[in-house]
């Protein structure tokens, strides 16, 4: 397949560019291949992808995942729903009817793999647009691969798929509640932490901002996994108990080096 390397290493690296594709040597795609990228890329409601990561090497293969993911948001998968007849595997979460989409429970890597990512940056509007922000404790933590077939295209995501309790509610829709138990994505898992080791743990409270996977925040219908899925830059899921990221502070109006109750209490007064 053409570009099949490329498109495997972007799959290996799961990192995105906008711009068009640039071959390993540095030469330029043919003109009338980028002008085919770039009606993708203009066509796409950008805002959909929560991150943009990739710098140096990677832009390869940046590149290459960039016209596999764009292409795949532009034309819609459509959405799958369970077939009840087929054989359910011990470690499939979720298969559609024709078995072209796949969500499986997997193993961590006893090593994560760490990568520098570039993500898009928390905006008070981002932050006043959240479904629902509340603390809450992660009951468990499961690693998941969804893997679908996009244009004969075979494509593979993972994240961390969270079992988590709300014990303050900081804003909502009503729909979650103290006590509540939510099922929510994560971008972050053993095969791609970031450059600060965020990683979620067991445990251990956290403020989650969220939306809702049947708002269709992905290329893909994830309703049957999960509820909820995070949706601001990773770096800033750092434990209550630790000290919070200053970005997030800085938006909030708090003081730098708050955690704990201060931090919940600096939120409550962001979202009055």
């Amino acid at each position: 397949m053409k570009n099949e390397k490329l498109i495997q290493a972007a799959r290996k690296s799961r990192e995105i560019q906008y711009e068009a594709p640039y071959l390993a040597n540095g030469a330029a795609h043919s003109e009338d291949y980028s002008r085919r990228v770039e009606r993708l890329i203009n066509k796409t409601d950008k805002s959909r992808l929560s991150f943009l990561y990739g710098s140096g090497a990677a832009r390869v293969a940046a590149a290459a995942l960039a016209l596999v993911i764009v292409a795949a948001a532009v034309f819609a998968v459509p959405a799958v729903r369970r077939s009840f007849g087929a054989k359910v595997e011990d470690n499939v979460l979720y298969r559609s009817e024709n078995g072209d989409f796949v969500v499986r429970v997997v193993e961590p890597l006893d090593v994560p793999k760490s990568q520098e990512s570039i993500w898009a940056p928390i905006t008070e509007e981002k932050l006043k647009n959240q479904a629902e922000v509340f603390i809450g404790t992660i009951e468990k933590v499961e690693e998941v691969e969804v893997s679908y077939v996009y244009d004969g295209v075979p494509c593979t995501n993972y994240y961390s798929l969270l079992t988590v309790r709300a014990n303050d509610i900081i804003k909502g829709s009503g729909s979650i509640s103290e006590g509540t138990i939510t099922k929510t994505l994560f971008p972050l898992s053993t095969r791609w932490i970031n450059e600060d080791g965020i990683y979620p743990q067991e445990g251990k409270e956290y403020a989650f901002f969220l939306q809702k996977t049947i708002d269709g925040i992905d290329i893909l219908d994830l309703t049957p996994v999960a509820d909820y899925y995070y949706q601001i830059a990773a770096y800033v899921f750092i434990p209550l108990d630790e000290e919070q990221h200053k970005n997030i502070l800085t938006l909030i109006g708090a003081e730098e080096g708050i955690c704990g109750e201060e931090f919940i209490e600096a939120l409550k007064n962001y979202y009055k």
